[in-house]
């Protein structure tokens, strides 16, 4: 049987849309009724309106129901309406936007994409009146588009009706654009009117009084709706913590800050014209200028539990006027940039931030907040070519650190406030109950004449529960500093095996070419002193996550373990270790305990230092007090301590701006389980003080092993 091969017949095939494609794409890109009248806004703006009005008529009912919005911008031509408008999937905003083309006479960015102004059209209802006039001309230009005859057929098969005529709507000298939306396709309740003014007020910032657009809706079915809703300055007047500042091009903040809340006046309290370098010094090495320009925030903030909400503002108020504008919103020149700010939007992290540190952070539905970035101070910040955002370039990566630091700023002298009035609320501690309850019982039995009969009992009670505490307490507090302050030489083992692989693998590729020589040889030594490293990394570690029991040993000894953990990271940040060994004292206690928190120290240290451009120091010494107790000073040369000691070792208070705020916390516990203390010392106060932080770890005198 002969195969029979070749070519049967050929051609070309064309795509044939059919109409309904389009109200497909209407129902993808619009996502709903109040987004569908906002494109329309941005298209007002594009067309460099000063001013956009919005009309809602009888749009309880779906046959009566008209919506319009009109402008007084540049209008269109028929030219325009027949090349751009009625062309789907047009290049003329890609154009505009690639060629970074701004408005004639605002210089604005535009913001509308894709053609959705025409699709949003549709999704507000089936049939569409466009009367535009463009600045000069002598007629208006009438489109009518019928959505109902694009069910069926081919989209070369629908007309779309087009006169032009003597002016009706745009007579004299006006201009413009006026959209009218009929037969609606869906009823409008009170929500979607109030929820759509929310939307149009965020449009504009609400702190440049002179806008050169302003935006105004009128339905008159829901007045009541709009004049009970505040506007913006009324809310923000009802925060609880209220911050303003502005970062100037070298990253340092100059800020106000207030809290006041009605139920506690009397610790109302105001920061005028606070000063905080916010560049976070380990993403801006050696203090350098951010790439970014001067920008202004304004923050917001409430506290959402149940009793502070009924001292301040209700739930319902909470719910109803301030839940829909929370999040971070940023504005260029006085106008949004999408999407910052929106209910899926957390481009700075708040909610990641409030997980890591629950009592000081605060999270998206807590805060108000406006950044104001401009063109001309910040030609980089620049949009995404679908106005989804900000180009993540070097720029906008050092505008959102900065951002993030003014937000710890804020959460720092928030922490202050806050704390004050939980204590005045005596918000019990769950630790402290037990001890409670058992004092209450001693004091019933001693009034009923019992406490002679079950003391010995009761005693035993607590001393076991303070022994299982204590048991349950140590392996937590070494693993949570370990998890705390090793970050970073976990990843330096890993980064040192890879610098490993990579000499073995370049070492295996000289052997087969040239044999064993000197380059071989110097890379093997360099393979031992990386693996040398490593090896001291991992021991240290390795002794600190042992199971620690009491036992005699020198502090010295904890130095030695703390700096073989932490050498490499402070030689890489050029950070200089002095330890003056001025007294050799062995105390009683459990040393993996003790090293945890002398690394938590030394890691806070190398931390702030960061902030020196140069000659980084930090002394380590052992001596003892004016008292006679053993201690451990570690002293830094970095810009201080600011806090008070009682707000530093809280669980969860911290000015690092990813920080978790329970480094001290876990020294402080460990003292306490030695019987210890925290004590801060400040230059002047004895020889050998550094001008920057010094902190003293002091044990008691009967735990020092004299023998």
């Amino acid at each position: 049987m002969i195969k029979k091969t070749g070519e049967i017949k050929s051609g070309t095939g064309y795509f044939k849309p059919r109409a309904r494609l389009i109200v497909l794409l209407g129902e993808q890109l619009i996502t709903n009724e109040i987004i569908a009248v906002v494109e329309l806004v941005k298209n007002a703006y594009d067309a460099d309106a000063t001013e956009a009005k919005v009309i809602l008529e009888d749009i309880k009912s779906l046959e009566k129901g008209k919506i319009t919005v009109r402008d007084n911008g540049t209008g269109m031509d028929l030219d325009t309406i027949l090349k751009v408008w009625l062309e789907l999937a047009t290049e003329f905003r890609k154009m505009q936007r690639e060629g970074e083309q701004k408005t004639p006479k605002f210089g604005r960015l535009p913001l509308g994409e894709k053609g959705v102004g025409r699709f949003a059209a549709h999704k507000l209802g089936n049939n569409v009146e466009l009367v535009t006039r463009s600045e000069g001309s002598k007629e208006e230009i009438v489109v009518e588009v019928d959505w109902l005859k694009f069910e069926k057929g081919y989209l070369n098969e629908i007309p779309v009706i087009w006169q032009v005529r003597y002016p009706e709507v745009f007579k004299d000298r006006t201009f413009g654009t006026m959209i009218t939306v009929k037969n609606i396709r869906k009823t409008w309740d009170k929500k979607m009117v109030k929820r759509l003014y929310e939307k149009l007020q965020a449009l504009n910032s609400p702190f440049i009084e002179k806008t050169d657009f302003k935006i105004t809706l009128e339905a008159l079915e829901f007045k009541e709706v709009l004049e009970g809703v505040p506007q913006l300055s009324e809310i923000f007047e009802k925060a609880v913590y209220s911050f303003e500042g502005r970062v100037n091009e070298n990253g340092i903040l100059h800020f106000n800050y207030s809290f006041r809340n009605p139920a506690f006046e009397w610790l109302k309290r105001e920061i005028k014209e606070g000063v905080e370098d916010v560049r976070d010094p380990r993403k801006f090495k050696d203090k350098r200028k951010p790439f970014c320009g001067p920008f202004s925030v304004r923050f917001y903030v409430w506290d959402l539990d149940p009793a502070t909400l009924g001292e301040t503002i209700t739930r319902t108020f909470y719910q109803n006027y301030v839940r829909s504008h929370t999040g971070i919103r940023i504005y260029r020149d006085g106008f949004r940039v999408w999407p910052y700010g929106e209910e899926d939007d957390d481009s700075f992290s708040l909610d990641i931030r409030r997980v890591n540190n629950p009592t000081q952070a605060v999270s998206r539905n807590q805060i108000m907040g406006v950044v104001e970035i401009s063109s001309p101070a910040s030609p980089e910040l620049r949009d995404k070519t679908d106005r989804e955002g900000l180009i993540s370039n070097k720029e906008y990566e050092d505008f959102k650190e900065l951002v993030i630091g003014c937000i710890s700023v804020l959460e720092v002298e928030r922490r202050k406030d806050k704390d004050k009035v939980d204590a005045l609320r005596e918000k019990k501690k769950p630790g402290d109950e037990v001890h409670r309850t058992i004092d209450g019982l001693k004091e019933k039995m001693e009034k009923k004449g019992h406490w002679d009969i079950y003391k010995d009992d009761v005693v035993k009670i607590k001393s076991a529960y303070d022994q299982r505490i204590r048991e349950v307490l140590e392996p937590l507090l070494v693993s949570a500093g370990l998890g705390i302050a090793y970050t970073l030489p976990v990843h330096e083992i890993i980064r040192n095996i890879g610098d490993m692989e990579k000499a073995l693998n370049t070492l295996i590729e000289d052997i087969k070419k040239t044999g064993v020589g000197e380059e071989t040889t110097e890379r093997l030594v360099q393979i031992l002193q990386t693996t040398d490293i490593t090896s001291d990394l991992v021991r240290g570690v390795g002794k600190i996550t042992r199971k620690g029991r009491p036992e005699v040993f020198p502090l010295a000894s904890v130095i030695k373990d703390a700096l073989d953990i932490t050498k490499l990271r402070l030689e890489k940040d050029n950070i200089s270790i002095e330890t003056p060994e001025k007294e050799k004292i062995k105390i009683r206690g459990i040393k993996n305990m003790v090293t945890t928190a002398l690394l938590n120290l030394i890691d806070n240290s190398s931390y702030w230092l960061l902030y020196r451009p140069s000659e980084r120091k930090i002394i380590i010494r052992v001596d003892h007090n004016t008292e006679g107790k053993p201690r451990i000073i570690v002293s830094d040369n970095g810009p201080g301590i600011k806090d008070d000691l009682s707000l530093l070792i809280e669980p969860f208070f911290t000015r690092k701006p990813d920080g978790m705020g329970l480094g001290l916390y876990i020294v402080d516990r460990i003292m306490k389980a030695h019987d210890g203390s925290i004590q801060l010392l400040f230059k002047g106060d004895e020889e050998g003080l550094l001008e920057g932080a010094n902190i003293a770890l002091v044990f008691p005198a009967e735990k020092e092993e004299k023998k």
